[in-house]
C-alpha cells in the first residue's frame, strides 16, 4: 500500500525496520521493485535498489513481470533508465501468459522514448511473444496503431521476410493491423518489406 501510494518515508522506516526489499506483489504480479516501477515511484526504487531489492526478479506465474517490464509498461522513462542503470536485463523473456519483454511493452503502448532507450540498449527487437496470446514488438504495435513505433521497429531490424519468423512477423502484423482498420500502417509494413527486395 505505501508503494502504490508513492510514501517514500513509510517505505524507508519499514525497510529500516526489516521488510523484504524483495517482497511478492500478488495482486500485481511483479516484486515491490516492479510495483514502484510501474507507477514510475524512481524515489522509492532507489530505496529498494539500496536495500538490495533484485533487479531482475520475477515471479513464476503467467503474468509476472520483471521492474523493467513492469517500468515499460507503465510509460515512465526516468524508471526505465534507472533499472537499467542498475543492470537490469533489457532482453528478459515474457511470463507465459500474456507477458511482453520490456520493448513489446513500450510498443504496444506507443512509448517511443522508451523504445528508443532499450533500443540503444541491445534489446531485441525480434523477440518473440508470450507463448499464449504473445505479440512480438512490432506485431503489438501494428494491433494498436503506433504507425511511428512500427517505423521506428522497422528502422531497427525487425524481420518481415526471409525466414520463417519473418515471414509469420509480417503476415500477423499485417492482419492484425487490417483487423484493427490501421489500413495506412498494414500499407507501411507492405511497403517495407517491397523496399527489401
Amino acid at each position: 500500500m505505501a508503494i502504490t501510494q508513492n510514501e517514500t518515508e513509510i517505505v524507508t522506516r519499514l525497510l529500516e525496520a526489516g521488510a523484504d526489499a524483495n517482497t511478492f506483489m500478488e495482486e500485481s504480479s511483479t516484486t515491490a521493485l516492479g510495483e514502484a516501477a510501474s507507477w514510475g515511484f524512481v524515489e522509492i526504487m532507489i530505496k529498494l535498489l539500496e536495500a538490495e531489492a533484485d533487479v531482475n526478479a520475477h515471479c513464476d506465474c503467467y503474468y509476472g513481470q520483471t521492474a523493467l517490464q513492469a517500468a515499460a509498461f507503465g510509460g515512465s522513462p526516468e524508471a526505465v533508465i534507472k533499472l537499467l542503470d542498475a543492470g537490469a536485463n533489457v532482453n528478459a523473456p515474457p511470463a507465459e501468459k500474456c507477458g511482453v519483454t520490456a520493448l513489446q511493452a513500450a510498443a504496444r503502448n506507443g512509448y517511443l522514448t522508451i523504445a528508443i532507450k532499450l533500443l540503444e540498449t541491445d534489446a531485441d527487437v525480434n523477440a518473440p511473444g508470450a507463448e499464449e496470446e504473445g505479440r512480438t514488438a512490432l506485431e503489438g504495435a501494428a494491433e494498436h496503431g503506433r504507425i511511428d513505433m512500427v517505423q521506428l521497429l522497422l528502422n531497427a531490424g525487425a524481420e518481415v521476410k526471409g525466414t520463417e519468423f519473418g515471414e509469420r512477423q509480417y503476415e500477423n502484423a499485417v492482419g492484425l493491423a487490417k483487423k484493427e482498420g490501421h489500413n495506412a500502417l498494414s500499407r507501411l509494413i507492405q511497403r517495407h518489406r517491397k523496399s527489401l527486395d
